[in-house]
């Protein structure tokens, strides 16, 4: 019996037993939604960044130097406030463009074949 993948049953009908295996086909994955992982995901990288403002803030307190004391917390804030808020709104647009992409490369090509184990 040749049997499409796609067409396989779905979770708890009957038949389907623990550890069976079923392909799905991602056919479309919503822009908004997909760019809004995406800005989060890189927003939290760019928390990253925050240790290195910090560490910015201290030498410019340690100079002793009121321009470099300026210069220091200057920098420090930037980078702890500026870099995770850009990374964020940069992931939302490639999010964004990724997802929009992806639609249109699926019209042409089928979209990805997922594997998924039922586990009960």
């Amino acid at each position: 019996m040749n049997q499409d993948p796609y067409q396989t049953p779905q979770q708890g009908a009957p038949g389907i037993t623990a550890g069976q295996r079923s392909i799905k086909r991602l056919k479309k994955i919503d822009p908004v939604i997909a760019g809004t992982v995406q800005g989060v995901i890189m927003g939290a990288f760019g928390l990253i960044y925050i240790p290195f403002g910090l560490i910015m803030m201290f030498t410019g307190f340690a100079s002793g130097d009121a321009g470099g004391m300026g210069v220091g917390i200057g920098a420090g804030l930037g980078i702890m406030i500026f870099v995770p808020i850009l990374y964020g709104v940069l992931g939302f647009i490639t999010g964004l463009i990724a997802a929009f992409i992806y639609n249109v490369a699926v019209r042409f090509t089928g979209g990805l074949r997922l594997e998924f184990e039922d586990e009960f």
